[in-house]
């Protein structure tokens, strides 16, 4: 017999394996680069009325020049030239205005001459301050609160109030009445950068999205809905403290929704990965490329993502609606000095901003007053490719999920019947009478084992794939280079394919049986078999097949006729399967593989892809590397599952790939140095200095696995030959701390002639400076005045918890914000908007034997009358690391340390200088 071409779409090896691999490699090539390529700017300078991107660029470029810190000097350029920008924006938009320089930079508000009549109005807010508080951590043995911290802060925010058509041309801010009942939108972004990072995407392109988005809606013809407030608030790095100064102004009252833009990366996408409810989700649908996930949100909330933004302020103790848009990798380079131009680019600015315009428009146009009060329902969303935005309720979910859970039994019941009248229930039949009746010649059909048999192999190979990310976690612990080798060192297990499939027990789909004729040569084989003589050694079904119902002998009135029947169809039967399957047509399998794995593939793909990016890099800080390894072994098994009714007809090529795979993989991640220039290993500065005694450490908190924080300090000139003490970090949970004894520190000019004879240690004293005072005898009450050199933040450390406090100018105590936790504050933390100036704080503490005790441990006695005694520390923070050889320890290991090291700030300053006080 010669050779037959088999059909091209029937259920045999090649064709499933050619198809079934072409449709996961086209959908994973799709996933890929929707995940990783941001869509590219386009040509045109201005592609949306109103903005320039040239423009964007060179703002960008100039705000991320240097550092700029809350505290820092560089912080107040920052802000005048932000001032000075807006005013450039709205004269270019907004003829027959006259600004007020004078007013516009120094008063709390500025405005055109004819507030009334203009698009916009400027706030320069110099006057807000908040005080509140944050609680403790839980104590793990007793479940009870650790004291808490508080903080004082002064707000240095701008933002302008983009007037909407349905406002009305009242001032209402200035006239003490109430904002429009419809409300506005708010659009939020920080200007102050970290101490490390120069804040290009944290928050430099939420800060010239907002410039343009300003620039978009004072454009005639562009004007909103409803009013806009485009808020640059200031100290958002250091506890959200910008967003809470905003609180405090009358413009607070006007916003129902939200879009707050933010970078936790260095370029790539922009993701919106937190909603507060389904329709302001729907808003972001208008986004030209959206990129969001639902389970982002909920990795923030279970604390995977060790970070906060502005959201946080805006939703729960302001009560808007909104959304948080964000760039989220690669987190290695969050908070350090390639957080920079030139590891971002335009298309990134692009992607925020042409989502941004949209979506504010949707937030002003498509809801009305009462909506923008009701609390919404929970929301559900992905995108699909960059495209389309999926959005839904959460309760739409539930009830499908529900109405899944009812109707497929009911389904399966329906065709479990339906086969059992035509006597064609064979996957719980263990065996079959024959035609004739005879029971002799009953035919075995295994069915419980088939229906268990996939559950049996599928159980141990994903466990096996567990047990391999717990090896990976324990033999590697750190991350590789690419996460995307430990994904590919997941998968081979579970796609071990049985290759030829025997009895209705071997769990293929359906469509198993198919059009498809046998191997070429197989017949000839058959009949040589059939003519050779039988011995009783010799199987009775010859070819050693399992005998089933449908190869018995039917009864036929012309043998002639039925033996060519049978032979026609014996020659179109794949193998061993049932005489009858050549009847099906064998294209139905592809149907069955499309249904079962295209959805499935992209949604979990997506998520895959998304998870594994945003917490691959999170080992330094703090979180556990145990996650992404169990969640790749997750997603990996996920992806995988759909293709495993089919994996029996693979060849043996896709297997022997998977594992070539897997040992190249193993193999790389057993010998590669876990990091690189582009994957760097982040560790966190910090340098104290005792101002009593002159002696400073300078320590760096990283990972505890491995060598690598030594490593990093020996490579340091100034720490050879000394003693690196390394110590669990108290405060980032899961790191240590090394440290030793380091540079002194210059971040206190002096003027005097003999600074260079005079040695660091003698100088510090003057740093800093407080007084205190006890206030009543009979109660535990002191006064205490702090004031820093060339700093504007300070803080107070208690031993014990205070109960209450006062600072001299705050405002009157917002019920929204509590002063003092429940169980007291061990740390009040004071953050002026002026250099230089000195704190008037008034402390009141409970008494108690374990005050007596840390007053004793300093060696002096309680006065008899004056209630129980307070001890701690005057700290002092400096932050501004602009200019080389102020902060002398970090310019070495900026430049000492490995390639493969980033650094980023530890605590509020980069050098804290502390004094002891005791009441």
């Amino acid at each position: 017999m010669g050779i037959r071409f088999s059909n091209p779409i029937g259920f045999t090896p090649i064709p499933v394996t050619i198809i079934s691999s072409f449709v996961y490699v086209a959908l994973f090539v799709a996933l890929l680069t929707t995940h990783l390529i941001v869509p590219s700017a386009p040509s045109n300078n201005s592609p949306i009325a109103g903005i320039n991107l040239t423009e964007a660029w060179q703002d960008l470029q100039h705000i991320s020049g240097v550092f700029h810190p809350y505290n820092s000097r560089r912080n107040d350029e920052t802000r005048d030239w932000l001032l000075r920008r807006i005013e450039r924006i709205l004269a270019s938009n907004t003829r027959g205005l006259m600004f007020d320089r004078s007013k516009y930079l120094h008063n709390t508000q500025f405005r055109a001459a004819i507030s009334r009549q203009s698009p916009a109005v400027v706030f320069s807010d110099v006057t807000s301050n908040v005080t509140f508080s944050s609680e403790g951590k839980k104590n793990d043995s007793t479940s009870d609160r650790e004291p808490g911290v508080s903080v004082y802060f002064e707000g240095t925010n701008i933002f302008v109030y983009i007037r909407g058509s349905e406002d009305g041309d009242q001032d209402w801010w200035s006239t003490g009445q109430q904002p429009p009942e419809k409300g506005g939108v708010l659009v939020n972004a920080h200007y102050d950068s970290v101490s490390t990072g120069y804040g290009a995407t944290d928050d430099g392109v939420g800060l010239v999205t907002i410039l343009q988005i300003i620039k978009h809606f004072t454009t005639e013809g562009k004007k909103p809905k409803k009013g806009i407030v485009a808020l640059f608030n200031n100290g958002e790095e250091d506890y959200l403290n910008g967003a809470r100064a905003f609180s405090q102004h009358p413009m607070s009252k006007f916003p129902r929704t939200f879009l707050n833009l933010e970078g936790a990366g260095a370029g790539g996408k922009a993701v919106m990965f937190r909603s507060t409810d389904t329709q302001v989700t729907k808003a972001y649908q208008k986004a030209m490329y959206p990129f969001a996930s639902v389970l982002s949100g909920d990795a923030f909330k279970r604390g995977l993502i060790r970070s906060e933004t502005d959201y946080r302020v805006f939703t729960e103790t302001l009560g808007f609606r909104g959304l948080d848009v964000a760039f989220y990798e690669p987190r290695a380079r969050y908070h350090t000095d390639q957080d920079d131009v030139r590891h971002t680019d335009v298309n990134s600015l692009w992607h925020m901003l042409s989502a941004s315009i949209p979506t504010l428009e949707a937030l002003s146009s498509d809801m009305s007053g009462s909506d923008s009060d009701r609390q919404g329902s929970d929301a559900v969303w992905f995108d699909l490719f960059g495209r389309i935005l999926a959005v839904f309720e959460l309760h739409t979910l539930f009830a499908l999920s529900v109405a899944l859970l009812v109707v497929a039994p009911l389904i399966l019941t329906a065709v479990g019947i339906a086969l059992y009248r035509v006597d064609k229930l064979y996957i719980f039949s263990r065996k079959k009478q024959a035609p004739n009746g005879d029971d002799v010649d009953s035919v075995p059909l295994h069915g419980w084992k088939g229906f268990f048999q996939y559950l049996v192999l599928l159980v141990p190979a994903s466990a096996a794939v567990i047990g391999l990310a717990f090896l990976m976690n324990k033999l590697f612990g750190l991350p590789r280079k690419s996460q995307y080798a430990e994904e590919v060192n997941s998968p081979t297990i579970v796609a071990t394919p049985r290759h030829r499939s025997q009895s209705i027990s071997s769990g293929q789909p359906l469509a198993q049986a198919s059009e498809e004729q046998q191997r070429p040569g197989s017949s000839e084989r058959q009949h040589v078999e059939a003519d050779e003589e039988a011995t009783e050694r010799t199987s009775l079904l010859r070819s050693d097949r399992h005998t089933t119902f449908a190869h018995y002998p039917h009864r036929n009135e012309n043998p002639t006729e039925e033996h060519a029947l049978d032979e026609t169809k014996e020659r179109k039967v794949y193998l061993g399967e049932q005489a009858w399957s050549w009847s099906l047509p064998g294209w139905l399998w592809i149907l069955q593989f499309l249904l079962l794995s295209v959805i499935p593939i992209i949604l979990t793909g997506e998520v895959a892809l998304f998870f594994t990016s945003a917490t691959s890099q999170t080992l330094a800080d703090g979180s556990s590397i145990l996650l992404p390894y169990i969640a790749i072994a997750f997603f990996t098994i996920l992806l995988l599952i759909p293709v495993s009714p089919f994996i029996h007809r693979y060849t043996y090529h896709v297997p022997t790939f998977l594992f070539i795979a897997f040992v190249g993989t193993l193999i790389y991640n057993l010998l590669a140095f876990p990091f690189s220039p582009n994957n760097r290993l982040k560790v966190y500065f910090d340098q104290r200095v005792d101002l009593d005694t002159g002696i400073n450490t300078v320590s760096l908190t990283g990972i505890k696995d491995g060598p690598y924080l030594r490593q990093i300090a020996t490579s340091l000139p100034s720490a050879a030959g000394q003693e690196i003490t390394c110590v669990d970090s108290k405060g980032r949970l899961g790191l240590q701390e090394c440290s030793w004894h380091g540079l002194p520190p210059e971040v206190v000019p002096s003027i005097s002639p003999l600074r260079s004879e005079i040695p660091p240690e003698f100088r510090y004293a003057g740093w800093l400076s407080y007084d205190i005072t006890h206030g009543n005898m009979t109660r535990n009450e002191a006064h205490i005045t702090v004031s820093g050199k060339n700093t504007r933040a300070c803080k107070l450390m208690f031993d014990t918890p205070i109960s209450d406090f006062s600072v001299s100018g705050a405002a009157a105590e917002d019920e929204r914000f509590p002063k003092v936790p429940t169980e007291g504050s061990k740390e009040l933390r004071l953050w002026s908007r002026t250099w230089e100036k000195p704190w008037h704080v008034k402390v009141r503490w409970n008494g108690g034997k374990d005050n007596d005790r840390s007053f004793q441990s300093v060696g002096l006695r309680k006065q008899q009358g004056s209630g129980h005694g307070l001890n701690g520390r005057v700290v002092c923070l400096w932050s501004d690391a602009n200019e080389s050889g102020v902060i002398p320890a970090l310019d070495e290991v900026w430049k000492y340390a490995p390639t493969w090291v980033a650094v980023s700030k530890n605590s509020d300053g980069l050098v804290e200088g502390s004094k002891r006080f005791l009441v």
